[in-house]
């Protein structure tokens, strides 16, 4: 990147906005420790991505070391396989924070018990997340642009979106410890929804996140880790 807010994205809802309103509802409604809207399944998936004992990039960290074991790459295609992610990944964080820093939009936690800024919209003095929220701001969604930046190297340095893989979780008390995908884009979809179903964020920071990191995943795989002469 040319500086950090090279890919920074464009601000936050406005709170009287129709995405602000969908948004807030769905995060309080699916994101509490106490759910009636949210299924058994998406509680699982919600404290799988962000859980106690879980680190979202070391679980990406040992998602992507298993995949490079299993499709049996050399020592050099490895390396250069981590190397890709660890540089477009970072990148991609510090373009995040960029953002998260210009905006300093406010979590659930806070918007929900306050009411969300709108009059339209209900407060919930005593609402509480289902996974404990991280001190930084909301806006956009950190795993988000993480995730976002891996998959695009994934799907690049495999020329497919198409691979057969596993991601464990160290949260304890799991219906599905290891989940198993076929696609690199339907882990991406479960970590943006796990963080609406966690009550971390709302829909639309974790699309604009994912986005972010795909715009600087894109940036870096055009410039950088090319062929020299006719390799």
């Amino acid at each position: 990147m040319a500086s950090p807010s090279q890919f920074r994205v464009g601000p936050p809802p406005a709170l009287d906005s129709d995405t602000w309103l969908r948004d807030y509802a769905e995060s309080k409604a699916y994101g509490g420790v106490i759910s009636t809207a949210r299924k058994a399944d998406q509680t699982d998936l919600g404290i799988f991505v962000g859980g106690p004992g879980v680190q979202p990039m070391l679980q990406w960290h040992g998602t992507w070391r298993s995949i490079a074991t299993d499709q049996q790459l050399s020592v050099l295609g490895a390396a250069r396989l981590f190397a890709m992610l660890s540089t477009v990944a970072s990148d991609a964080l510090i373009a995040c924070w960029d953002s998260k820093y210009t905006y300093g939009f406010w979590r659930p936690v806070t918007a929900i018990r306050a009411g969300g800024g709108n009059p339209d919209l209900t407060p919930d003095p005593t609402w509480i997340g289902l996974v404990t929220t991280p001190n930084h701001p909301e806006y956009p969604a950190a795993h988000g642009c993480f995730s976002g930046s891996v998959v695009e190297v994934l799907q690049a340095y495999f020329h497919s979106d198409r691979l057969n893989f596993t991601m464990t979780s160290a949260a304890p008390g799991l219906l599905q410890p290891v989940r198993s995908y076929s696609r690199f884009s339907q882990v991406l979809t479960d970590i943006l929804n796990a963080r609406v179903y966690g009550g971390m964020h709302y829909r639309n920071s974790t699309t604009v996140g994912a986005e972010l990191g795909r715009n600087v995943a894109r940036q870096a795989l055009a410039n950088y880790f090319l062929p020299k002469g006719d390799e």
